[in-house]
């Protein structure tokens, strides 16, 4: 039995030595020194024709799986709450080192000037930039001029975003050129559906609850780096909710269920972003501040598993640094709401005992819900503008050619009427 047991293991050895051998070639080749090099070259000659064509509007970054992203599932939050953490500044800057090695480097040196912060008054983003270690300079919505946008790379409207009628053309000029521009909560309804007529709107919607349970729906490597696939997401009361109207060029990047419960919309849009002439907006539900209900100490109410600080300060980061580096953002869309696994809303209503049968519910809606509010069980909820259609009255989108967005620097639609939110 002893020497039965020698032979198999003598063939054994030889059996392995041989499929060694054989996969020697292959593996030499993958590893790119024996050619095939699929992945070299194509990258750098998109980049040098996107170089060559600087009356190209909008530009599409191609690339891989974003880096440092967790995708935790579909894991409800834990116990169904979030515990406030005590989060120090050290540990946003070990998160940007971690997704931004080169940039954290120069962060010292780079002029205040790159980053305008226009201040608000419910959200403080100077608080986050100030934990990152990015330079900035503050300034008041009536400083906001074309001299003081021309050195700028990065524009931040925090809520409220009050921007007076007098500056918004300067605004859609900055991004117009490049610029990228980041906008909270009220300054949806305050500033951009003024400046940039016929992308986003505030659709009357209110939140009504603090934390919410955000999925990141498309991943992208530019937007995702660093961030997780679902976390919590803190908002203030009475947030103002998104209504995308040019779905052919705005892309959503983070949606809630349990806010899906409570938008006219049934969208639940936490995030979104699309280009305009050279540049690109970004706006959120919610703040870039830390957003606690302690001002002082660090306190974070949502931070985010593996990454430490929340799900929107990661996100509003990479973008604050993709402007300050001149990194194109993916051009691709995707739909508004997620189409398969999405958890179900922890805040939403039971079902009516006289909701609208199956052959009789509006297309879009789940059977557990109800139709939006002041529809009647018998009546579809209006269909969101196609592409195709001509604009409601008073909006004038931008020209399209080839199917991206052109614009003419110092020509801008009539604004709409003012609709200031005052509390």
């Amino acid at each position: 039995m002893g020497r039965l047991y020698s032979l198999n293991r003598l063939q054994f050895v030889f059996l392995t030595a041989a499929l060694l051998l054989v996969a020697a070639p292959a593996l030499g080749q993958d590893s790119g020194t024996g050619g095939g090099n699929a992945l070299q070259g194509g990258v750098r000659a998109l980049d040098s024709a996107a170089a060559d064509q600087e009356h190209q509007t909008m530009r599409i970054n191609l690339g891989s799986a974003p880096a440092g992203f967790f995708d935790n599932g579909q894991a409800p939050l834990h116990g169904g709450t979030v515990h406030t953490e005590r989060v120090p500044p050290e540990v946003f800057r070990g998160w940007l080192t971690d997704n931004h090695s080169k940039f954290a480097l120069s962060t010292q040196t780079m002029s205040s000037g790159l980053v305008i912060d226009v201040a608000g008054r419910w959200d403080h983003a100077d608080k986050t930039l100030t934990k990152f270690g990015i330079n900035y300079t503050e300034i008041r919505s009536g400083d906001i001029s074309p001299q003081i946008l021309a050195g700028a790379r990065v524009l931040i409207i925090n809520c409220a975003g009050e921007v007076k009628r007098d500056r918004l053309q300067f605004i859609r000029d900055f991004v117009q050129r490049g610029g990228y521009l980041l906008s909270t909560d009220w300054a949806l309804n305050n500033m951009l559906e003024q400046t940039f007529p016929g992308y986003l709107i505030w659709n009357k919607g209110y939140n009504s609850h603090s934390i919410y349970w955000a999925t990141y729906i498309h991943p992208d490597p530019i937007l995702a780096k660093g961030c997780v696939r679902n976390a919590a997401w803190k908002l203030d009361e009475g947030a103002h909710l998104v209504r995308v109207v040019r779905q052919d060029v705005v892309r959503v990047l983070v949606t809630s269920a349990d806010l899906c419960a409570e938008d006219p919309d049934r969208a639940g849009i936490l995030a979104c972003v699309f280009p305009f002439g050279k540049g690109y907006v970004l706006h959120m539900v919610g703040h870039f501040d830390n957003n606690a209900a302690i001002a002082i100490g660090n306190f974070l109410p949502d931070p985010a598993p593996n990454i430490k600080i929340s799900l929107r300060q990661a996100i509003a980061a990479n973008f604050v640094v993709a402007g300050l580096t001149g990194e194109p953002l993916s051009g691709s869309n995707v739909p508004t709401m997620p189409t398969a696994n999405f958890p179900p809303s922890r805040y939403a209503p039971p079902p009516a005992q006289n909701a609208v049968p199956s052959q009789q519910m509006p297309q879009g809606m789940r059977q557990d819900q109800n139709p939006p509010q002041g529809l009647r069980q018998d009546q579809a909820p209006p269909e969101r503008l196609r592409p195709d259609q001509a604009p409601p009255q008073g909006l004038q989108p931008d020209r399209q050619q080839g199917g991206t967005v052109q614009t003419a620097p110092g020509v801008m639609p009539p604004l709409a009427p003012d609709r200031l939110h005052r509390p």
